[in-house]
């Protein structure tokens, strides 16, 4: 809470039209004492006639570059030209007659935290200062040039003239505009000045910036994907999702409808591609501009698939055997299907126009020529009458149609033959790029390739989440797409999940800067940075979420899930088991002691592998746990009960906690220092004792995890608390305030190696990196 130096900067200023002397001075040494400072250099260039200035940072030790070697290697410089604080100037003027040089100056700050305040509502210390450490000093023309109008105190040294912001800047806002005035000899035409910004801040020793070193593009559901070409992919998917590939980066395109739940996308080309949905959605996009058409029908069906020969012949299929055809682009007609067909249709593939599959529920095959009812062809159901959901083929006598049962069907151009598909997982979508490149995809990121001959390969998932769509086109890689986002490549048999996944992260933990782990739906990820994150472990059980990750170090890592799986890291590979069918919510080790590991179930039960033992805490869902040592043991329940074990997890009590809202989170600093969270901001604290009290959070927002670490010196806490809409509180001993995250996704975890290293992860695979 200390009065933080958080900028210098070089102010250059020439008064060009004055004279055309240039009598440049060398740079002062500008002072490195009064807190954490960031050496940031600002050279700005003024003319008279027109009166303007331009403001650029100076290349060297002096600039951004500095800064960021005096963070240490893991800075990121952001907000343009400096770290902490932006100084921008702006309507420039200068009077003749009394010599003043003026223009306004605001100061945005760039931090995670507020500046000019200790608490986050009140002012202090007069709020944020701009202070001279150098000059002014001529470096054009001759003469005199003095600092007017300015406040004198004592920063770094005693007798600086400093500007006064008497306000709170919050995170990401700008100040209100402060007027400089410089007082200049009759024979100046230039000058330049060091300046340093400071103010007081909550916790001016925890993370002052939250850079986002992952993000997917969306975290919706995707449904389907198609290509044109490699540099040319579309996905689309639920609340309006529409995604576009350009061979480097995927983006979204403002199709601005959030509530059509988009099921399938088919086109010729870039600049004409259609996309279905539920209610009857049909969309049309042209290369810029989307347009929807009805189907003119009364009762729109939901709709599953789209297939277009051509721009002017168009088919989409969906429920109770609808059949639509577009002629222009512009309207719907409805083709009349075979008598007694009710089945939903749920993919529509075409050859040519004369022969286009559509497949559906109840083991429906369909092949149409385009000659009106009398062209449709009904194949013999398969036995069992497998529910269909996608076909494609490459060419009209080589097409698959893929099943929820896990059944592939090949057609020849005759009859539809069973294929060992090796597999039993539900398959949603098929696609590929030729005859020997066959890929089909479903649920719990199910991949099965067809290389043309034999059977096909069951190439295990590439994540746990479900996939819904793979493309087809005459190049590699292919794209399937899915659940949370999930963007994958398919390249020969290579599978690589794009970094650009939207998946949510509900845990991370970290052993050191270079082996960091979080989980997914049935996944567990590694990075050895932080930024770059792979696949490490993929469950091989349904929709196996894992909300329990622990470690002991980077060679021994454990996760544990909602089925009740375990699997354990011993820095070569993951050896899953399954403990007693459970469903897990946590997990919680000792540190000092590495054979103490704790979990947390769902049926009020926590196990601790030392005394091997299944200990019933409650009766209710457990959601945390955590201990202040190998004896002490806290857990939390969803109706806001607190238990404690002082026997190593053997038994459990309740403890007095005043709440009913559900506790999502625990954590500790020590035994005496002790935070659980969780609904509608709800915040409590422990001193070691056996009652809870209650804390004002500052938010109304559910937090849903919590990490607290030894504070530094300068004050009594460090704790953060994450939660819903991108919330970050932080308590630092005397008050909770708010950071700024800069994302609205729900954040579900954070963990920390240091108060200047944290981590923290959420929905759409937003990972955060603290750092000063």
């Amino acid at each position: 809470m200390l009065r933080t130096t958080l900028v210098s900067l070089v102010v250059a200023v020439s008064l060009v039209a004055c004279s055309d002397n240039a009598n440049m001075i060398a740079p002062h040494t500008v002072s490195q004492t009064g807190g954490k400072a960031s050496r940031s250099t600002l050279f700005c260039t003024a003319t008279v006639h027109p009166q303007a200035v331009t403001c650029t940072p100076l290349a060297g030790a002096s600039g951004a570059r500095a800064a960021a070697r005096a963070l240490g290697p893991r800075n990121v410089i952001v907000g343009k030209q400096n770290v902490y604080v932006f100084l921008a100037t702006s309507n420039f003027a200068f009077n003749s007659g009394t010599n003043i040089f003026s223009f306004n100056a605001t100061v945005q700050n760039l931090m995670t935290q507020p500046i000019g305040t200790q608490n986050g509502t009140t002012v202090a210390g007069g709020g944020v200062d701009v202070f001279f450490t150098s000059g002014p000093f001529i470096n054009c023309g001759t003469g005199t040039v003095s600092v007017d109008s300015a406040l004198t105190g004592t920063f770094t040294a005693s007798g600086q003239q400093y500007y006064q912001y008497n306000q709170i800047i919050k995170p990401d806002s700008v100040s209100a505009t402060h007027k400089w005035q410089f007082l200049l000899g009759p024979s100046v035409c230039g000058f330049q000045f060091y300046v340093e910004v400071s103010g007081d801040m909550p916790a001016e020793g925890s993370v002052l910036r939250w850079t986002p070193v992952h993000q997917g593009v969306t975290g919706n559901q995707l449904t389907a994907v198609w290509q044109d070409n490699p540099s040319d992919v579309f996905a689309v998917g639920l609340n309006g999702t529409v995604l576009h590939y350009n061979g480097t980066t995927w983006s979204a395109l403002p199709l601005n409808q959030p509530t059509y739940q988009l099921r399938a996308v088919y086109g010729t080309s870039s600049t004409d591609v259609w996309m279905v949905g539920d209610n009857g959605v049909t969309v049309h996009y042209n290369g810029s501009t989307f347009t929807t058409v009805s189907t003119g029908l009364a009762t729109p069906p939901n709709l599953k698939g789209v297939w277009e020969a051509n721009s002017t012949n168009i088919y989409a299929v969906g429920g109770a055997i609808t059949v639509l055809q577009s002629r222009n682009a512009t309207s719907w007609t409805a083709v009349a299907t075979p008598h007694g067909v009710v089945d939903t249709l749920r993919a529509v593939w075409g050859a040519d126009s004369a022969h286009v599959f559509a497949v559906g529920d109840a083991g429906r095959l369909l092949m149409y020529n385009g000659t009106g009812s009398t062209g449709w062809t009904q194949f013999a159901k398969p036995t069992g009458n497998p529910p269909f959901r996608g076909v494609w083929g490459s060419s009209a006598t080589n097409v698959f149609a893929v099943a929820t049962n896990g059944s592939v069907y090949q057609y020849n151009g005759a009859t539809w033959t069973a294929m060992n598909s090796n597999n039993t997982n539900e398959l949603d979508a098929v696609g590929g790029t030729s005859a020997s490149n066959v890929w089909a995809v479903g649920v719990d990121g199910t991949t099965i390739h067809y290389n043309g001959s034999g059977n096909w390969t069951f190439l295990g998932p590439p994540i746990g989440l479900n996939l819904h769509g793979v493309s087809s086109g005459s190049a590699s890689p292919t794209w399937a797409v899915g659940d949370g986002g999930t963007l994958i490549s398919l390249n020969g048999t290579t599978e690589t999940v794009s970094a650009q996944s939207g998946f949510p992260i509900f845990r991370i933990w970290a052993a050191n800067d270079t082996s960091l782990w979080a989980t997914t739906v049935g996944t567990v990820l590694h990075s050895n940075n932080g930024t770059t994150w792979s696949v490490s472990y993929v469950s091989t059980t349904p929709a196996d979420t894992m909300l329990g990750l622990w470690g002991f170090s980077p060679v021994d890592v454990h996760t544990l899930s909602v089925n009740g799986n375990v699997a354990k890291w011993n820095g070569t590979s993951w050896t899953p088991s399954v403990h007693g069918g459970v469903s897990w919510r946590a997990e919680w080790g000792d540190q000092a002691d590495t054979n103490v590991l704790c979990a947390a179930s769902a049926t009020g039960t926590v196990y601790c592998n030392d005394v091997a033992t299944n200990a019933q805490a409650g009766t209710v869902q457990l959601m945390s746990l955590w201990g202040s040592s190998n004896t002490t043991l806290y857990t939390t329940a969803v109706n806001g009960t607190i238990y404690q074990s002082k026997d190593s997890g053997t038994t459990f009590n309740a403890m007095t906690s005043g709440t009913t809202d559900t506790l999502f989170a625990i954590w500790g600093a020590s035994p005496t220092a002790i935070w659980a969270t969780g609904q509608a901001g709800t915040m409590l604290f422990n001193n070691g004792g056996a009652t809870w009290t209650v804390q004002a959070s500052g938010t109304i927002n559910d937090l849903r995890w919590m990490w607290a670490d030894t504070p530094p010196t300068n004050y009594a806490g460090d704790v953060y608390a994450v939660g819903d809409a991108g919330t970050i509180q932080h308590y630092n001993g005397t008050q909770w305030s708010p950071m700024w995250s800069g994302v609205t996704t729900t954040l579900r975890a954070v963990y920390g190696l240091s108060p200047t290293q944290v981590y923290i992860v959420g929905d759409n695979g937003v990972v955060l990196v603290g750092s000063q």
